[in-house]
């Protein structure tokens, strides 16, 4: 895993913890699954990829 990942990964986790995210922390979270998606799909992880970006469409911004 490169620093890239890992630095993703990392925010990912914390942004997870947070119960409630503001629309600034959605967008953040939207935007790292976004580029994890991006990286697993440079992999090969396609179906990976897939499930990551469809959880960053998912987000809901209230």
């Amino acid at each position: 895993m490169n620093q890239a990942q890992v630095a993703i990964e990392t925010s990912l986790t914390l942004l997870k913890k947070i119960d409630k995210l503001d629309a600034r922390g959605l967008l953040l979270l939207a935007q790292g699954l976004n580029n994890q998606g991006s990286i697993q799909f440079r992999q090969g992880k396609i179906e990976t990829a897939l499930a990551t970006w469809q959880e960053a469409t998912a987000t809901k911004f209230s």
